[in-house]
């Protein structure tokens, strides 16, 4: 998962071919109004000579389903199953205008219910579209018991923050056929030196969804994930962290 350190396709491509080294299966590029489209860059920066896929995020309220549709016809027609899509409602950011530079129809979309009621709606014509084209393969984020509840009508996997989820389950009972967690690793020898750098480098609360120990630590910690219902992990890199490459080392190790 890259957090908009990668602003220019030789960027993406370069990682795109490292990770796709270590058996990684895709690569999250996320949205952000105030950037660069991220989805044009990863057309630059594909390369059908790997399997690893990009997934994009996409806001429902940004783009009509038809339009979308041409384009992941489009892009796979030179890149085949390599573009997964984020559909997202937007958790809008302060810094944003995204709902006020809607023409007309904001009222519609000024609130996170409205938006969830659109995604769906919006989910919905967009499969109807792809029936005869290419439909990639979808995940949902949020941590709403609607947003859940369309991951599995749609068949998408749900995405959410590990903490997040942990506490979904103590709360609810609705459990995703397909689930995606996201969290951070950090892997080194010393635990207590580990926890110290985490907390200095990274932001507040970060301790909650960070697995951080040695790599049988590690290693015995993601794949008890699957006892909590989860069947994919998305990984972002602890900032600062020059060791990355022991979470890569790891990730090809289970993959094989």
């Amino acid at each position: 998962m890259d957090r908009g350190g990668l602003n220019n396709p030789q960027n993406i491509k370069i990682m795109s071919e490292e990770l796709d080294k270590y058996n990684y299966y895709s690569m999250l590029l996320t949205y952000h109004s105030k950037n660069s489209d991220l989805l044009i860059k990863s057309l630059l920066a594909a390369n059908n000579d790997i399997n690893l896929k990009f997934m994009l995020a996409i806001r429902t309220y940004a783009i009509s389903p038809e339009y979308l549709s041409m384009i992941c016809n489009s892009y796979n027609q030179s890149f085949p199953n390599k573009l997964i899509l984020n559909v997202t409602s937007g958790d809008i950011h302060l810094e944003e205008n995204s709902v006020n530079d809607i023409p007309m129809f904001s009222e519609y979309l000024d609130t996170p219910e409205k938006r969830l009621n659109y995604t769906e709606e919006w989910t919905k014509k967009f499969i109807e579209i792809c029936s005869n084209r290419y439909l990639p393969e979808l995940f949902m984020a949020g941590h709403s018991d609607k947003t859940r509840e369309m991951a599995d009508k749609f068949n998408a996997t749900h995405i959410s923050m590990l903490d997040m989820h942990i506490k979904y389950l103590k709360d609810n009972n609705i459990i995703n056929k397909k689930q995606l967690i996201s969290l951070s690793i950090l892997i080194r020898d010393n635990f207590d030196k580990a926890k110290e750098f985490l907390l200095k480098n990274n932001t507040a609360g970060a301790e909650n969804w960070t697995l951080v120990g040695n790599i049988e630590k590690i290693k015995k910690e993601i794949l008890d994930l699957q006892n909590l219902g989860i069947t994919d992990i998305l990984i972002s890199q602890c900032p600062n962290d020059d060791q990355i490459h022991l979470v890569h080392e790891l990730i090809k190790e289970l993959s094989e």
